[in-house]
């Protein structure tokens, strides 16, 4: 029994190494193709051009990603995960905010804010957002994200109106959800001082939003 803990004492730091290496070469060719999409687009994509830029061989880009689409997939749901944790965080730390009409569309103009801050970032994050919403595969990823992300925002919109059901509810957020993101990618792609207006139009419609559902009418 001694021999073999010892012999796994010595296995798992090795084993812990080389996942954590492979992790960081995977996230290398992924912000690779990151900057690639974000210089020229999803169509200036190259397996051979992102293994150079993370400094691996072909046959390691390869092994990683069996071609270009399923690098995109794994960009996607690299970014769905990103913009997924910016709700969450405002969510999770807006508890307090739901207590009140004008907390709550504090908190929806804090989440607009920070979409769109990322997305201004991120300058791949564009094309990779068109891809989840023209790709057959892709939407579906899509539609999963907005689903659970529709979940936890449902009690909040229970809180402002105990009368809706948590099938409506969710229901309800969904509806917010991708009409805040149809929106939030149109003024993106908008250069100021209409991008501004936009987003300012956007927080507007939320906050309409918000009153009406406080006051019953959903």
């Amino acid at each position: 029994m001694m021999e073999q803990d010892n012999l796994a004492d010595r296995v798992a730091p090795r084993s812990a190494l080389k996942q954590e290496r492979s992790r960081q070469r995977q996230q290398a060719l992924l912000d690779a193709a990151e900057e690639m999409i974000a210089e020229a687009g999803l169509d200036g994509l190259s397996m051979r051009e992102v293994g150079r830029r993370a400094g691996l061989p072909i046959a390691s880009v390869y092994h990683y990603f069996p071609s270009a689409p399923a690098m995109v997939r794994e960009l996607a749901t690299r970014q769905l995960a990103r913009l997924g944790a910016l709700v969450e965080h405002r969510l999770s730390t807006g508890e307090e905010l739901v207590k009140s009409n004008i907390g709550i569309q504090s908190l929806a103009g804090h989440i607009v804010s920070d979409l769109a801050a990322y997305l201004a970032e991120a300058k791949a994050a564009p094309a990779i957002w068109n891809a989840l919403r023209s790709n057959p595969e892709l939407r579906l990823l899509d539609r999963a994200d907005t689903i659970e992300n529709a979940r936890n925002l449902a009690p909040f919109l229970t809180a402002l109106d105990p009368g809706v059901s948590g099938q409506v509810a969710e229901a309800l957020a969904i509806v917010i959800l991708e009409t805040v993101a149809i929106n939030l990618m149109f003024a993106m792609e908008c250069s100021e001082p209409q991008q501004g207006a936009q987003l300012a139009a956007l927080r507007l419609f939320l906050s309409a939003a918000i009153r009406g559902l406080a006051q019953g009418e959903a």
